[in-house]
């Protein structure tokens, strides 16, 4: 595969000159707090030697957070509120494949909820990007995820990975959960999702899972074209290989395997929204001189989750780019898995349920709502859709929208969908309870 030779290169270097500026800065700062200290023994007023202190403490940490490599951030989810009261939550690894593990966040309690696999998205960020969507859950179910490794860190030797290794790894984590799971498939991982129970419904129509939940994915990318799907047909497969891949060098596991580096994701996403993130920066700074602890530390949790970013697999981001954005395989019945077509009209026994943001500026109107016409085998009645008019490809899985109008919708439908009901009491229940640790919308 062709690659740029000279990203990875160029980025290690600069990781190194920004770690050194680090610690030159923490040095320097370090020997300014001496010199304040010294000034107050000599008169300065006490207020005086608070703030510049205050300040100078800011500034250290502003520059180590700039220096320093920002790594995968912890789900931070250790409670959660139930019909039951509050209880203890805890990750268990149920199940493993060379692209990452199934996560279990089990529950402290004897409740028998519906089981729920999200199948994360292998977009760039991690899993733990999903947290609100996954404490939100964990209110009334039993949540598992599918939890993505860095490219970078899987040896050359467990394969090359494309779009279906993704498909077979999560058909086996549906078939290890059986057929009383919910899967729900998010952005990017709706294609994966919906591929997986297509081939499930054909090849074992007993294991077909409960529901399938599609939420603001590029399912077929002809419907409403917009700048990504344009930009993608502009440019040839060359193109992006020669610009965007890159060889992991020797000090990580992965070494020599071909990626779509994280940094470069980092980087297109500060361009695009460089001016609010700047916003977020400038009140980190002010929340660490204010000593506003709490403001601090959401901050903290929305910076560190925009940067920690993960390398894709060459090989997969390619395909995607070329199968789901510029000939919409799935859609036109090309997309094939083991030498089989992809055939979602198999899907019969599973419900359906889609969610569009009418603010998304990766997926337009329509682009999964085109699903239901997809699974033609699903009962009309089974099908549902919701649209959220002022939320953004983000906002409908995470933030004050995903918990007000989406997550009350999406129990109601599992509920159903599992024969118990459409519980209005259970349904206010996941309406009020906010989960302890969330992302800001």
């Amino acid at each position: 595969m062709t690659h740029n030779p000279l990203l990875y290169p160029a980025e290690e270097a600069r990781k190194t000159m920004m770690s050194v500026w680090a610690d030159m800065a923490e040095t320097t700062l370090a020997w300014q707090k001496l010199w304040v200290s010294g000034m107050s023994f000599w008169g300065m007023p006490s207020l005086v030697a608070e703030d510049a202190m205050a300040v100078l403490d800011a500034l250290a940490q502003m520059a180590r957070r700039m220096g320093k490599e920002t790594f995968k951030p912890d789900f931070g989810i250790s409670r959660v509120r139930t019909p039951d009261g509050m209880v203890d939550v805890r990750q268990q690894v149920v199940a493993e494949s060379p692209l990452g593990p199934l996560l279990r966040f089990a529950r402290n309690t004897a409740r028998k909820d519906p089981k729920i696999l999200i199948v994360s998205p292998m977009s760039g960020n991690h899993a733990t990007l999903l947290r609100d969507t996954i404490a939100g859950l964990l209110q009334e179910h039993d949540v598992y995820i599918t939890d993505w490794r860095n490219a970078r860190d899987i040896p050359l030797e467990e394969g090359d990975f494309g779009m279906e290794d993704f498909i077979t790894h999560t058909k086996s984590f549906i078939r290890h959960l059986g057929p009383d799971v919910h899967v729900i498939g998010i952005s990017q991982s709706t294609i994966t999702a919906l591929a997986a129970v297509a081939r499930i419904a054909e090849e074992t129509p007993e294991m077909e899972p409960v529901s399938l939940t599609l939420m603001v994915g590029p399912v077929d990318t002809r419907v409403s074209e917009n700048s990504l799907a344009r930009m993608v047909k502009e440019h040839s497969q060359e193109w992006f290989a020669e610009n965007l891949i890159a060889e992991v060098p020797g000090r990580y596991a992965g070494a020599g395997r071909l990626v779509y580096p994280g940094f470069l994701q980092l980087a297109g996403y500060m361009a695009k929204h460089f001016p609010n993130y700047m916003t977020s920066q400038a009140s980190l700074f002010a929340g660490l001189c204010a000593g506003d602890a709490a403001r601090v530390r959401d901050l903290k949790v929305f910076l560190d989750e925009c940067q920690a970013v993960c390398d894709l697999p060459g090989k997969f981001y390619l395909e995607t780019l070329d199968k789901v954005f510029r000939r919409a395989d799935l859609a036109e019945g090309r997309l094939m898995h083991a030498g089989e077509k992809v055939n979602p009209s198999a899907i019969t026994k599973t419900s359906l349920l889609t969610v569009e943001a009418g603010e998304d500026e990766l997926v337009s109107k329509g682009q999964t709502f085109a699903a239901h016409a997809l699974c033609c085998g699903v009962a009309s009645g089974a099908k549902h859709h919701i649209f959220l008019p002022k939320a953004g490809h983000y906002g409908a899985v995470s933030g004050s929208i995903w918990r007000r109008d989406v997550l009350p919708q999406l129990v109601g439908f599992i509920r159903r969908s599992s024969g118990l009901g459409d519980d209005a009491k259970q349904a206010k229940k996941a309406r009020v309870s906010l989960p302890e640790h969330t992302l800001r919308p």
